[in-house]
């Protein structure tokens, strides 16, 4: 029992020690998720405004 209550200390001792970091991890792939969709959203307004002007020139 005692060596079980051991173990689950170092585990939780190194959970804790990683947490920081792990967030740190989690909080800069959110912010390049973030800037690839502002990215894609920007392309995609380029695209359809691609689109309109050739359907303008078509039927011009």
């Amino acid at each position: 029992m005692k060596k079980i209550c051991i173990l689950a200390l170092i585990a939780v001792t190194q959970i804790v020690a990683c947490a920081p970091a792990a967030k740190d991890e989690l909080e800069a792939k959110d912010k390049r998720i973030a800037d690839l969709e502002r990215q894609l959203q920007g392309e995609q307004r380029k695209r359809g405004e691609e689109e309109t002007l050739r359907a303008e020139v078509t039927v011009a």
